[in-house]
């Protein structure tokens, strides 16, 4: 029986990859030649029976990764093999670096010590991976530059799925240009969907300037159409949601318009259709220990200006309509409509055109009318000032004619005596003096007057 007392690897080992053929496939054997003497030394000569392990470790007995037997062709002592011809090599076997591999000459023990199993110099780095139709890695992958996904053949459209171990949770179409996640069929050219966490999205800035947004959105299209910059919705139900909510150190919402020709431009606008309660275009709510404001309105301009404008239009005959509504409550001064003018030359803090109804007491610090002079209307104005007292009165008045008796009443509007109290009289003689005087108090709303002569 021939013993084997050594082995040499003059030559190396790789993998018969070809990266040169774009449709080739990557064979699954590894080259390999070895030098076998006898105990004396000399080359051996002979057909034996080899069996090649591939180990993780370089003495253990196992685990034993891959391994397969040979017929072996030994001449002069050299032998040349494909590994992998009988029990083809996956990648598996070097899903790590450590692998060692052991060869036993048929029935002697394996040969030691086993030998290493090394790459290449130019397996290091490659410069292209072609023809690969599938696969699995298992590991981290560092990329220095860009990734590029095609299609199955040339100038086919590619995708990019990343799955969360069953179905896919981000998708990249290289064919429709969208990318989703959470979702198989996006609405947009982005869409992210989410059951499982507080935010569908988030993002975050801290770079250190005015200009700087956390989410820029702009429409750039051109037309004669509302597009958004921004949409958000939001509807739980009728009553719920809301559809964008914002925070602000200053400001919470800001509108800016920068108009260019003369219509009407909002640099925030509210609007609300249906149901049939209260609808509120744009509503402010506030509270502090300073002053508050529930909604403030600044105009400055060449032209007519509005610091709020109110603009109401009933489409029924039983609607009330009120194009500003003021209404206060809580304790200290209230004040359901309050106007400053500052100066007042020429100042009014309030202006009205039409008829003013007041339910209440009325407090001014002077007070007068004005209208078209009756004599040249087109031309002057009338001006007349109210009769002020320090007491609250009203006057009345009746003209009347004494009878042959001398005697005559005065009748006053039925509701005279519900409305007021201690009575003061004044008459008036016309033509000449008469000695006439009130007959007795005022009754109801009747005021008997008497003449002496």
């Amino acid at each position: 029986m021939k013993s084997v007392v050594s082995l040499t690897v003059p030559i190396f080992l790789l993998f018969l990859a070809s990266v040169s053929t774009a449709t080739a496939d990557v064979p699954t054997l590894m080259q390999y030649q070895g030098f076998l003497t006898d105990e004396s030394g000399e080359p051996l000569d002979d057909t034996l029976f080899m069996t090649f392990r591939i180990y993780n470790h370089p003495t253990l007995p196992g685990p034993v990764i891959w391994a397969e037997t040979l017929s072996v062709i030994v001449t002069g002592g050299l032998f040349n093999v494909q590994l992998g011809s009988v029990n083809p090599i996956s990648d598996i076997v070097f899903a790590e670096p450590a692998r060692w591999l052991g060869i036993t000459v048929v029935p002697d023990p394996e040969i030691e010590p086993r030998t290493r199993l090394v790459t290449v110099p130019w397996a290091y780095r490659a410069a292209t991976v072609d023809g690969a139709s599938g696969g699995g890695i298992f590991g981290d992958i560092h990329l220095h530059s860009k990734l590029t996904v095609g299609g199955a053949a040339e100038g086919d459209p590619g995708r990019i799925e990343v799955t969360d171990g069953v179905d896919p949770v981000i998708i990249a179409d290289g064919a429709s240009g969208q990318v989703s996640i959470g979702l198989a069929d996006p609405d947009g050219q982005l869409h992210v969907e989410t059951s499982d966490y507080l935010y569908s999205a988030s993002f975050t800035s801290f770079y250190p300037a005015g200009e700087a947004n956390a989410v820029r959105a702009e429409h750039l299209g051109a037309g004669t159409y509302d597009a958004k910059g921004v949409y958000g919705r939001s509807v739980q139900g009728d009553y719920y949601g809301i559809g964008g909510l914002f925070e602000g150190g200053w400001v919470g919402v800001g509108g800016l318009v920068f108009p260019t020709e003369s219509n009407s431009y909002y640099g925030v606008r509210g609007e609300v259709f249906g149901g049939s309660g209260w609808n509120y275009g744009l509503y402010g709510t506030v509270g502090g220990v300073g002053g508050n404001v529930g909604v403030e309105g600044d105009a400055s301009g060449d032209s007519l200006n509005f610091g709020v404008r109110g603009w109401a239009t009933g489409t029924s005959e039983f609607a009330g309509n009120c194009g500003v509504f003021g209404s206060v409550g809580g304790l200290g001064a209230r004040y359901g409509i309050y106007g400053d003018a500052g100066s007042p030359i020429a100042n009014y803090a309030g202006w009205f055109h039409g008829n003013v109804n007041v339910t209440g007491t009325l407090s001014k610090g002077g007070g007068g009318f004005k209208i078209d002079h009756p004599l040249d209307p087109q031309n002057k104005y009338l001006y007349h000032s109210f009769v002020e007292s320090p007491d609250m009165k009203n006057v009345y008045d009746g003209v009347v004619v004494l009878d042959a008796n001398g005697q005559a009443v005065v009748e006053l509007p039925y509701y005279f005596g519900a409305v007021n109290k201690d009575f003061r009289y004044q008459l008036t003689c016309i033509g000449g003096f008469a000695p006439v005087y009130i007959a007795e108090e005022m009754s109801g709303s009747l005021l008997p007057v008497e003449s002496l002569g």
